[in-house]
């Protein structure tokens, strides 16, 4: 969807945080939700990382373990009058945390 984020990239990763990146292009949203799975072929996405307020464009996911291969996607949450409403999500990324 238009709104969706985009250009979503790993700009440091250690191995204990990875720290993401995004373009936003939803307006009014109230909140923006990471999604996270386990293992560089994984579709079982679950929310990771919610974070209130709007034009958000960075998170940190410090609940990694060195070693691991995950998988990352971010939308946005817009209100609407019948409640939040997701919009489409961003590009998936596979990201490798080193071992220590």
């Amino acid at each position: 969807s238009p709104d969706a984020p985009s250009d979503l990239r790993a700009v440091t990763v250690t191995a204990n945080q990875v720290e993401l990146q995004w373009t936003d292009h939803a307006e009014g949203e109230v909140a923006v939700v990471v999604q996270r799975c386990a293992g560089a072929d994984c579709k079982d996405f679950t929310n990771a990382i919610g974070q209130a307020g709007g034009n958000s464009t960075t998170a940190v996911d410090r609940q990694v373990q060195p070693g691991m291969t995950y998988r990352y996607r971010v939308y946005a949450v817009l209100p609407t009058p019948q409640g939040p409403r997701g919009t489409g999500v961003s590009n998936a990324i596979t990201v490798s945390v080193p071992r220590e």
